[in-house]
C-alpha cells in the first residue's frame, strides 16, 4: 500500500507544512562566528525541533529508513534540502563563504604539505647531490616525493655513488 505524502501528519518528520520552504528564514539570528555561536545554535535547534525536523540534524531520521518507498525516499531528500537551506540561510556571508571555500583551502594545504616534504628531502641530501637538487628545483613542475626518490636512486646507480651518501634520519 502506497503512502501519500499529503497523508503524512505533522508528527511525521517527512511532513512539510506549506510554510516550510527553503526560501523562508527559520531564525532571524545570523551566525557570524564563535562570538554568537551559542545563541545561534540554541535558536536553530529550537526552531528545527518546532518543525519536527531535529532527526535530520541528530541522525535519527535517516534516508535508509525510507528506502523501501521511492516516494518517501524522495520526500526525505526534499525535507533534507529544506533543513540544509534553513541552516545555510542563517549563516553570515563570511561564515558561508568560509564553508564554501574550505575544500579549496584544504587542497592548497595538502599541496603545501607535499612541497614541504619534497624540500625536506632535497635539502637533506649531501652536497654531492647538488646538481640533481638544482635540476629538480628548476623544473616548471616539481616532481612528487616518490619520483624524487626514483631520480636520486637512478642517479646513484648511474654515477656509482654508494647509497650511504644520502643523509638519513635513522641513527
Amino acid at each position: 500500500m502506497a503512502i501519500l505524502i499529503s497523508s503524512l501528519d505533522a508528527s511525521n518528520p517527512l511532513h512539510l507544512h506549506a510554510n516550510d520552504s527553503n526560501r523562508t528564514p527559520l531564525i532571524s539570528v545570523k551566525l557570524i562566528g564563535v562570538e554568537n555561536y551559542r545563541v545561534w545554535a540554541s535558536a536553530m535547534k529550537l526552531s528545527i525541533q518546532t518543525k519536527n525536523k531535529i532527526g535530520f540534524i541528530i541522525g535519527s531520521c535517516v534516508k535508509s529508513d525510507y528506502a523501501a518507498s521511492n516516494l518517501l525516499s524522495n520526500q526525505w531528500d526534499r525535507c533534507n534540502v529544506v533543513v540544509l537551506s534553513w541552516i545555510l540561510g542563517s549563516l553570515s556571508q563570511v561564515v558561508y563563504l568560509g564553508h564554501v571555500f574550505s575544500d579549496n583551502a584544504r587542497a592548497k594545504l595538502i599541496d603545501h604539505s607535499k612541497l614541504m616534504k619534497l624540500m625536506q628531502i632535497l635539502m637533506g641530501l649531501d652536497d654531492i647531490y647538488q646538481p640533481i637538487r638544482s635540476s629538480l628545483l628548476t623544473r616548471e613542475i616539481l616532481p612528487q616525493v616518490k619520483d624524487t626518490f626514483v631520480i636520486v636512486v637512478r642517479e646513484e646507480s648511474y654515477k656509482g655513488i654508494p647509497p650511504t651518501s644520502a643523509k638519513s634520519d635513522k641513527p
